[in-house]
Protein backbone atom coordinates (compact mmCIF):
# COMPACT_ATOMS: atom_id res chain seq x y z
CA UNK A 1 0.00 0.00 0.00
CA UNK A 2 2.78 2.38 0.97
CA UNK A 3 4.73 1.41 -2.15
CA UNK A 4 1.83 2.33 -4.41
CA UNK A 5 1.38 5.71 -2.68
CA UNK A 6 5.09 6.62 -2.90
CA UNK A 7 5.04 5.88 -6.65
CA UNK A 8 2.12 8.22 -7.23
CA UNK A 9 3.80 11.00 -5.19
CA UNK A 10 7.01 10.72 -7.22
CA UNK A 11 5.06 10.79 -10.47
CA UNK A 12 3.19 13.98 -9.49
CA UNK A 13 6.45 15.67 -8.44
CA UNK A 14 8.09 14.87 -11.79
CA UNK A 15 5.07 16.18 -13.74
CA UNK A 16 5.03 19.43 -11.73
CA UNK A 17 8.76 19.94 -12.32
CA UNK A 18 8.33 19.43 -16.05
CA UNK A 19 5.50 21.97 -16.22
CA UNK A 20 7.52 24.57 -14.34
CA UNK A 21 10.54 24.09 -16.60
CA UNK A 22 8.44 24.47 -19.78
CA UNK A 23 6.78 27.64 -18.46
CA UNK A 24 10.19 29.14 -17.73
CA UNK A 25 11.51 28.34 -21.17
CA UNK A 26 8.39 29.87 -22.78
CA UNK A 27 8.75 33.04 -20.73
CA UNK A 28 12.41 33.37 -21.72
CA UNK A 29 11.60 32.91 -25.42
CA UNK A 30 8.94 35.62 -25.25
CA UNK A 31 11.24 38.11 -23.60
CA UNK A 32 14.37 37.45 -25.72
CA UNK A 33 14.29 37.22 -29.59
CA UNK A 34 15.68 34.07 -31.09
CA UNK A 35 18.89 34.41 -33.10
CA UNK A 36 18.29 34.59 -36.93
CA UNK A 37 20.22 32.61 -39.47
CA UNK A 38 22.04 34.90 -41.91
CA UNK A 39 20.69 34.75 -45.48
CA UNK A 40 23.30 33.44 -47.86
CA UNK A 41 21.64 35.23 -50.77
CA UNK A 42 21.78 38.67 -49.13
CA UNK A 43 24.32 41.08 -50.56
CA UNK A 44 26.26 43.72 -48.70
CA UNK A 45 24.87 47.22 -49.39
CA UNK A 46 28.28 48.67 -50.29
CA UNK A 47 29.02 45.84 -52.68
CA UNK A 48 25.61 46.26 -54.31
CA UNK A 49 26.08 50.04 -54.68
CA UNK A 50 29.52 49.57 -56.26
CA UNK A 51 28.17 46.97 -58.68
CA UNK A 52 25.26 49.22 -59.69
CA UNK A 53 27.66 52.11 -60.34
CA UNK A 54 29.91 49.99 -62.57
CA UNK A 55 27.07 48.40 -64.55
CA UNK A 56 27.18 49.42 -68.24
CA UNK A 57 24.25 51.54 -69.36
CA UNK A 58 22.65 51.22 -72.79
CA UNK A 59 22.74 54.34 -74.93
CA UNK A 60 19.27 53.58 -76.30
CA UNK A 61 16.28 55.26 -74.65
CA UNK A 62 13.91 52.92 -72.86
CA UNK A 63 10.88 53.54 -75.04
CA UNK A 64 9.86 49.95 -74.56
CA UNK A 65 12.00 47.47 -72.64
CA UNK A 66 11.94 43.84 -73.70
CA UNK A 67 14.40 42.62 -71.10
CA UNK A 68 13.17 40.10 -68.54
CA UNK A 69 12.87 41.31 -64.99
CA UNK A 70 15.61 39.01 -63.75
CA UNK A 71 18.17 40.30 -66.27
CA UNK A 72 20.76 42.00 -64.10
CA UNK A 73 24.48 41.43 -64.42
CA UNK A 74 25.93 39.47 -61.51
CA UNK A 75 22.93 39.36 -59.21
CA UNK A 76 22.98 35.61 -58.66
CA UNK A 77 19.50 34.14 -58.35
CA UNK A 78 16.36 36.21 -58.60
CA UNK A 79 12.78 35.09 -59.03
CA UNK A 80 14.06 31.51 -59.00
CA UNK A 81 15.96 31.99 -62.30
CA UNK A 82 19.76 32.16 -62.34
CA UNK A 83 21.34 35.30 -63.74
CA UNK A 84 23.33 34.83 -66.93
CA UNK A 85 27.06 35.07 -67.20
CA UNK A 86 28.75 37.85 -69.14
CA UNK A 87 28.67 36.02 -72.47
CA UNK A 88 24.95 35.42 -72.22
CA UNK A 89 24.42 39.01 -71.06
CA UNK A 90 26.10 40.32 -74.22
CA UNK A 91 23.97 38.05 -76.40
CA UNK A 92 20.80 39.25 -74.70
CA UNK A 93 21.91 42.87 -75.05
CA UNK A 94 22.61 42.32 -78.76
CA UNK A 95 19.23 40.65 -79.28
CA UNK A 96 17.52 43.44 -77.36
CA UNK A 97 19.14 46.13 -79.52
CA UNK A 98 18.24 44.24 -82.68
CA UNK A 99 14.62 43.92 -81.56
CA UNK A 100 14.55 47.61 -80.70
CA UNK A 101 15.91 48.53 -84.14
CA UNK A 102 13.39 46.24 -85.85
CA UNK A 103 10.53 47.76 -83.88
CA UNK A 104 11.57 51.30 -84.79
CA UNK A 105 12.01 50.28 -88.42
CA UNK A 106 8.50 48.86 -88.65
CA UNK A 107 7.16 51.98 -86.96
CA UNK A 108 8.90 54.19 -89.54
CA UNK A 109 7.46 52.09 -92.37
CA UNK A 110 3.97 52.43 -90.94
CA UNK A 111 4.34 56.21 -90.66
CA UNK A 112 5.62 56.42 -94.24
CA UNK A 113 2.70 54.32 -95.47
CA UNK A 114 0.22 56.61 -93.72
CA UNK A 115 1.87 59.68 -95.18
CA UNK A 116 1.93 58.11 -98.64
CA UNK A 117 -1.77 57.26 -98.45
CA UNK A 118 -2.61 60.81 -97.37
CA UNK A 119 -0.54 62.23 -100.25
CA UNK A 120 -2.24 59.86 -102.71
CA UNK A 121 -5.71 60.92 -101.59
CA UNK A 122 -4.73 64.58 -101.79
CA UNK A 123 -3.39 64.16 -105.33
CA UNK A 124 -6.56 62.36 -106.48
CA UNK A 125 -8.82 65.06 -105.03
CA UNK A 126 -6.74 67.81 -106.63
CA UNK A 127 -6.76 65.98 -109.96
CA UNK A 128 -10.55 65.58 -109.97
CA UNK A 129 -11.03 69.24 -109.07
CA UNK A 130 -8.71 70.36 -111.86
CA UNK A 131 -10.34 68.03 -114.42
CA UNK A 132 -13.82 69.29 -113.58
CA UNK A 133 -12.54 72.88 -113.94
CA UNK A 134 -11.14 72.13 -117.40
CA UNK A 135 -7.49 72.40 -116.27
CA UNK A 136 -6.40 69.19 -117.93
CA UNK A 137 -2.66 69.77 -117.67
CA UNK A 138 -2.83 70.20 -113.90
CA UNK A 139 -5.19 67.24 -113.67
CA UNK A 140 -2.77 65.03 -115.60
CA UNK A 141 0.11 65.96 -113.30
CA UNK A 142 -1.92 65.26 -110.17
CA UNK A 143 -3.21 61.92 -111.45
CA UNK A 144 0.29 60.86 -112.49
CA UNK A 145 1.52 61.79 -109.01
CA UNK A 146 -1.21 59.63 -107.47
CA UNK A 147 -0.26 56.76 -109.79
CA UNK A 148 3.38 57.10 -108.70
CA UNK A 149 2.43 57.10 -105.03
CA UNK A 150 0.20 54.02 -105.44
CA UNK A 151 1.70 51.60 -107.93
CA UNK A 152 -1.22 49.18 -107.69
CA UNK A 153 -4.04 51.66 -108.24
CA UNK A 154 -5.98 51.44 -111.54
CA UNK A 155 -8.26 54.45 -110.89
CA UNK A 156 -5.45 57.02 -110.98
CA UNK A 157 -4.23 55.58 -114.29
CA UNK A 158 -7.68 55.72 -115.85
CA UNK A 159 -8.08 59.36 -114.81
CA UNK A 160 -4.58 60.22 -116.01
CA UNK A 161 -5.37 58.61 -119.37
CA UNK A 162 -8.51 60.74 -119.72
CA UNK A 163 -6.47 63.87 -119.01
CA UNK A 164 -3.83 62.79 -121.54
CA UNK A 165 -6.52 62.29 -124.18
CA UNK A 166 -7.76 65.81 -123.47
CA UNK A 167 -4.19 67.05 -124.01
CA UNK A 168 -3.89 65.04 -127.29
CA UNK A 169 -1.04 63.02 -125.79
CA UNK A 170 -2.35 59.72 -127.10
CA UNK A 171 0.54 57.26 -126.78
CA UNK A 172 0.98 57.70 -122.98
CA UNK A 173 -2.80 57.55 -122.61
CA UNK A 174 -2.91 54.15 -124.33
CA UNK A 175 -0.15 52.83 -122.07
CA UNK A 176 -1.93 54.08 -118.94
CA UNK A 177 -5.18 52.41 -120.00
CA UNK A 178 -3.45 49.10 -120.65
CA UNK A 179 -1.80 49.25 -117.23
CA UNK A 180 -5.10 50.09 -115.51
CA UNK A 181 -6.88 47.12 -117.10
CA UNK A 182 -3.92 44.92 -116.25
CA UNK A 183 -4.21 45.91 -112.59
CA UNK A 184 -7.99 45.41 -112.55
CA UNK A 185 -9.22 43.09 -115.33
CA UNK A 186 -12.83 43.36 -114.17
CA UNK A 187 -13.01 46.91 -115.51
CA UNK A 188 -14.14 45.54 -118.87
CA UNK A 189 -17.39 44.37 -117.25
CA UNK A 190 -18.10 47.44 -115.10
CA UNK A 191 -20.43 50.19 -116.29
CA UNK A 192 -18.72 53.55 -116.58
CA UNK A 193 -19.48 56.81 -118.39
CA UNK A 194 -16.47 59.00 -119.13
CA UNK A 195 -18.70 62.05 -119.64
CA UNK A 196 -19.61 62.13 -115.94
CA UNK A 197 -16.05 63.16 -115.04
CA UNK A 198 -16.22 66.30 -117.18
CA UNK A 199 -17.16 69.50 -115.41
CA UNK A 200 -17.24 71.28 -118.75
CA UNK A 201 -19.62 69.09 -120.73
CA UNK A 202 -18.83 70.68 -124.09
CA UNK A 203 -15.21 69.54 -123.89
CA UNK A 204 -15.92 65.83 -124.29
CA UNK A 205 -17.23 66.00 -127.89
CA UNK A 206 -14.27 68.20 -128.80
CA UNK A 207 -11.78 65.67 -127.41
CA UNK A 208 -13.52 62.76 -129.14
CA UNK A 209 -13.64 64.59 -132.48
CA UNK A 210 -9.96 65.48 -132.18
CA UNK A 211 -9.15 61.83 -131.56
CA UNK A 212 -11.32 60.77 -134.51
CA UNK A 213 -9.45 63.16 -136.82
CA UNK A 214 -6.09 61.87 -135.57
CA UNK A 215 -7.17 58.27 -136.23
CA UNK A 216 -8.33 59.24 -139.72
CA UNK A 217 -4.92 60.79 -140.43
CA UNK A 218 -2.96 57.84 -139.04
CA UNK A 219 -5.00 54.87 -140.15
CA UNK A 220 -2.30 52.36 -139.20
CA UNK A 221 -1.92 53.60 -135.62
CA UNK A 222 -3.52 50.96 -133.41
CA UNK A 223 -3.32 53.12 -130.26
CA UNK A 224 -5.53 55.82 -131.79
CA UNK A 225 -8.20 53.34 -132.85
CA UNK A 226 -8.04 51.68 -129.44
CA UNK A 227 -8.55 55.01 -127.65
CA UNK A 228 -11.42 55.96 -129.93
CA UNK A 229 -13.08 52.59 -129.39
CA UNK A 230 -12.54 52.98 -125.64
CA UNK A 231 -14.34 56.34 -125.66
CA UNK A 232 -17.25 54.79 -127.59
CA UNK A 233 -17.33 51.75 -125.30
CA UNK A 234 -17.52 53.79 -122.09
CA UNK A 235 -20.17 56.19 -123.39
CA UNK A 236 -22.56 53.30 -124.10
CA UNK A 237 -22.12 53.55 -127.87
CA UNK A 238 -21.60 49.84 -128.44
CA UNK A 239 -22.25 49.97 -132.18
CA UNK A 240 -19.49 52.49 -132.76
CA UNK A 241 -17.25 50.73 -130.25
CA UNK A 242 -17.63 47.37 -132.01
CA UNK A 243 -16.77 48.89 -135.38
CA UNK A 244 -13.75 50.90 -134.16
CA UNK A 245 -12.38 48.19 -131.89
CA UNK A 246 -12.60 45.66 -134.71
CA UNK A 247 -10.32 47.99 -136.70
CA UNK A 248 -7.97 48.28 -133.71
CA UNK A 249 -7.91 44.48 -133.34
CA UNK A 250 -6.84 44.15 -136.99
CA UNK A 251 -3.96 46.55 -136.37
CA UNK A 252 -3.00 45.02 -133.00
CA UNK A 253 -3.81 41.30 -133.26
CA UNK A 254 -1.67 40.37 -130.25
CA UNK A 255 -3.35 42.79 -127.83
CA UNK A 256 -5.67 40.80 -125.50
CA UNK A 257 -7.36 43.92 -124.10
CA UNK A 258 -8.44 45.18 -127.50
CA UNK A 259 -9.68 41.71 -128.45
CA UNK A 260 -11.73 41.39 -125.25
CA UNK A 261 -13.28 44.86 -125.57
CA UNK A 262 -14.12 44.21 -129.22
CA UNK A 263 -15.78 40.91 -128.32
CA UNK A 264 -17.85 42.44 -125.52
CA UNK A 265 -18.84 45.41 -127.68
CA UNK A 266 -19.90 43.05 -130.44
CA UNK A 267 -22.11 41.11 -128.04
CA UNK A 268 -23.67 44.30 -126.67
CA UNK A 269 -24.22 46.10 -129.99
CA UNK A 270 -27.90 46.48 -130.96
CA UNK A 271 -27.22 45.18 -134.52
CA UNK A 272 -25.71 41.98 -133.16
CA UNK A 273 -28.63 41.48 -130.78
CA UNK A 274 -31.23 42.06 -133.53
CA UNK A 275 -29.48 39.58 -135.84
CA UNK A 276 -29.48 36.99 -133.06
CA UNK A 277 -33.21 37.54 -132.49
CA UNK A 278 -33.90 37.07 -136.22
CA UNK A 279 -31.97 33.79 -136.17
Amino acid sequence: MFGRRSYLVKRSLVAGLALSLSAGVRAQSDSEPSPTIPDAKAEHPRRKAARDASRPRSRYPRRFDLRPQFYRQGEGYRFGVPAFDRVHDEEIERAYRQGLADGRGSERLEIQAQRGLAAYKGAMLAGHAAFEAGKYGLAARQFLLAATLNQGDPASRLCAAHAQIALKDYAPAARLLHRAFELQPRLVFLPMDIRSAYGVGADFPKHRNALKKAAAREKQNGDLWFLLGYMHYYTDNMTGAARVLAKAAELEPDDPLIAELASLAGMSAPAANSSKRRE
